[in-house]
C-alpha cells in the first residue's frame, strides 16, 4: 500500500494540482496531509482524488469552514491521528510541538510518525520509530529548493520525495 504524506501546502494552488496529478498516478492508496492547507477553496481540490484523504489541523489552519469541507469527503483531525495499516501503526501530527513529535515518536506504539510544520523533508529514526516529514512550501532562511511530498510504500519501506 501507498501513502502520500504532504504537509504545508498553505493555499498554493498549483502546487497542489500537481501534488495530486502525480498521486493519481502513482496508485497512491491514502492521502495523508499533515496540516496547513489553510482554506476552504484548497481543501476543495482533494474532494474528488481517489486516495482516501486524511487532514491533521495545521497552526495556520483558522478557517472555520475548513473542518466541515473535509469531513464532506475525508477524515479531518485536529491533534493526532492514528491508523493501523497490515499491522503497522502510524501517527500523524502537524508537528507544532517537538516534545510531542519526540513522544509520540518514543512511546513504541508507532512504526511511523508524520509530520509538517518545519517545511523541511526529513526522514530519520527515533528510537524504533521512523520519523517522516515531508516538506512544504519554500519559505525563507531554510535549504529547500522549493515544494515537496513523499510517497510512501509500506509494503517494503521505500520512501520516495517528489520535488516540484
Amino acid at each position: 500500500m501507498k501513502i502520500a504524506i504532504i504537509s504545508d501546502t498553505h493555499d498554493n494552488l498549483d502546487i497542489i494540482r500537481e501534488t495530486i496529478e502525480i498521486i493519481e498516478n502513482k496508485n497512491v492508496e491514502k492521502i495523508v496531509h499533515c496540516g496547513d492547507l489553510v482554506s476552504p477553496f484548497s481543501a476543495k481540490l482533494f474532494k474528488n482524488v481517489e486516495p482516501e484523504f486524511h487532514y491533521i489541523e495545521g497552526n495556520n489552519d483558522g478557517e472555520t469552514n475548513l473542518k466541515q469541507l473535509i469531513e464532506e469527503f475525508g477524515q479531518y483531525y485536529q491533534h493526532v491521528a492514528e491508523f493501523k495499516i497490515k499491522g503497522i501503526n502510524i501517527a500523524a501530527y502537524h508537528g507544532t510541538d517537538e516534545k510531542i513529535v519526540n513522544a509520540l515518536a518514543k512511546s513504541g506504539e508507532y512504526n511511523y510518525v508524520f509530520r509538517g510544520h518545519t517545511h523541511q523533508k526529513s526522514d530519520k529514526e527515533i528510537d524504533k520509530a521512523r520519523v517522516i516529514n515531508p516538506g512544504g512550501i519554500k519559505i525563507p532562511n531554510n535549504n529547500q529548493e522549493g515544494y515537496s511530498f513523499a510517497i510512501l510504500d509500506l509494503n517494503n519501506g521505500n520512501l520516495k520525495y517528489h520535488d516540484l
